[in-house]
């Protein structure tokens, strides 16, 4: 597929109308007419620098293959089985929809209520999601099907004080017969993790971090990751760090802080992040300390 083909012909004007409607109306910070230009501008270099490098973005990609797939007499598929639905946009959506005929049972999908609605489940609204229990599911009374301890909040003055409380904490766990891969430490950015790992392993306590989207198979070492990386993986302990004012949430730079709609983004990026992090632990018994 390439970007000069018609069909990503379309797809710029598609998107340039959208450009338009959405600098026409200003999303947080409302914009004139020139600089409106100005943007219109960088998004066509942006599409021509595509072109010459031969290259194309990911939702092009999707709405090609949803296309290609409407010209098909017959779909590939029956049905159709997608998760984390919260994440996809209105295109990927439509891809899956044409991934299989419309009918009964025709489309599984599975994805958080709590999440970025305004994207992608914006598209569901007012249609009915069975509940797996007989029944039809909303959003209205949501609350998380996880139960156990509330979390353990403990709030420290200086650096030296909240490192020594980490220490105190891990030591605790492991003398009550937690195993080291039970526990994780996890902060908000990687400078955090590796001042409070250096702390820990002053203390003559072994710790990995965590690289990938795996836990390392060695089970003698307290875990230590972003809260980015804890995302789908499991602990018996929790222990979030550095829950303070300009960590969490992440201080926004004053352009940024000065758009509406991006603070709120980002706001609501930080409290999601926040509530991975605070979800890790899957046994029983397990606390979530901060």
């Amino acid at each position: 597929m390439y970007p000069g083909s018609s069909t990503d012909s379309w797809a710029y004007d598609g998107l340039r109308r959208a450009l338009d409607r959405t600098l026409g109306t200003g999303r947080g910070t409302r914009i004139n007419a020139d600089q409106r230009r100005q943007a219109r501008r960088v998004f066509s270099a942006y599409r021509d620098r595509l072109d010459e490098e031969n290259k194309v973005e990911f939702a092009d990609t999707v709405r090609e293959a949803r296309l290609r797939l409407s010209k098909r007499q017959r779909p590939l598929y029956r049905a159709v089985v997608a998760d984390e639905v919260q994440d996809l946009r209105q295109t990927d959506l439509s891809f899956l929809r044409a991934l299989a005929p419309a009918g009964q049972n025709d489309l599984f999908l599975a994805g958080d209520p709590t999440g970025p609605r305004n994207r992608a489940m914006a598209v569901l609204e007012g249609l009915e999601i069975d509940d797996l229990d007989e029944g039809h599911d909303t959003s209205r009374g949501y609350h998380s099907l996880r139960t156990g301890k509330p979390p353990q909040l403990v709030h420290v003055r200086t650096a030296e004080q909240q490192q020594a409380c980490i220490v105190e904490r891990i030591r605790g766990w492991l003398e009550n017969g937690a195993a080291p891969c039970d526990i994780c430490v996890t902060a908000r950015s990687k400078k955090w993790i590796d001042l409070y790992r250096a702390a820990v392993k002053h203390a003559d306590i072994p710790t990995v971090e965590i690289r990938k989207d795996a836990d390392p198979p060695d089970r003698t070492n307290v875990r230590f990751a972003t809260m980015h990386r804890v995302k789908g993986l499991v602990f018996r302990y929790i222990l979030i760090a550095g829950v303070q004012e300009g960590v969490v949430p992440l201080k926004l730079g004053r352009a940024r802080m000065a758009d509406r709609a991006a603070r709120e983004a980002h706001e609501n990026g930080e409290r999601h992040l926040l509530y991975v992090a605070a979800t890790r632990p899957g046994r029983a018994g397990g606390h979530r300390p901060r």
